[in-house]
């Protein structure tokens, strides 16, 4: 069964599946349902007050995203992230945010763009000073997305939007966290400074140095699960 207390308002009838999607999605980010949890049908549509038609195709749009995987004969799980899928999911963000980057570069936007960045990165430091991980968290991924954003690719876009949830799927859990609070900063920092110079090469290093180092940190703070069993359902 899905725990003793609800975690979830009932959705009206009227209430679209991408709504339910949303709901999901949040319940999978806060920490709601942990990694290799499954997910029971029946109880997610008797507690949101909907059938499993809606719900069906909200699952179907988070296994798409990343969030959500099926395992034959057996249901929908939250998947159990690995050191490997950490570190390709860092491969693909950097393959992403350098080609953002370069048309970026090509189209004369850098200096405006690193304004916008560096407003972003006022923001996370201050969270950082106060210890708020989750704002931390906000900031970071806004920063990226608005840089892959600033392409005006709608298909980078979407194809980035997937693993900033991946990622935050990973940052969310209470055993992870960026170390080197102090080099972390900079590295964002040095990047928004490379782009208002207009250096290309510049920022494409910075890019690459900012996204190499959070795959090990992560992968040292926490140990991978894989073989740690099938996962717990919510039956």
């Amino acid at each position: 069964m899905i725990g003793s207390d609800p975690v979830e308002e009932p959705i009206r009838r009227t209430t679209l599946s991408g709504q339910i999607t949303e709901r999901l999605r949040d319940g999978i980010l806060a920490g709601l349902y942990a990694q290799g949890e499954q997910l029971n049908e029946a109880e997610l549509a008797r507690r949101f007050g909907v059938s499993r038609g809606p719900l069906r195709e909200a699952m179907q749009r988070l296994i798409q995203d990343g969030l959500l995987e099926t395992r034959p004969h057996r249901g929908v799980f939250v998947p159990e992230l690995t050191g490997e899928d950490l570190a390709d999911i860092y491969l693909a963000r950097e393959a992403i945010e350098t080609a953002a980057l370069r048309r970026v570069m090509a189209t004369g936007q850098s200096v405006s763009v690193s304004r916008r960045l560096k407003s972003e990165v006022d923001r996370l430091v201050d969270a950082l000073h106060r210890d708020d991980w989750n704002g931390v968290i906000d900031h970071e991924m806004r920063f990226h997305m608005q840089l892959v954003d600033s392409a005006n690719s709608r298909r980078l876009s979407r194809i980035y939007a997937a693993l900033i949830a991946e990622t935050r799927l990973c940052l969310h859990l209470p055993v992870t966290g960026f170390t080197g609070q102090k080099y972390f900063v900079e590295e964002h920092i040095a990047l928004v400074e490379r782009l208002a110079a207009e250096d290309a090469a510049g920022a494409q290093r910075a890019i690459r140095k900012h996204l190499h180092e959070p795959p090990k940190s992560l992968v040292r703070r926490r140990p991978d699960r894989t073989g740690a069993g099938e996962g717990r359902s919510r039956e």
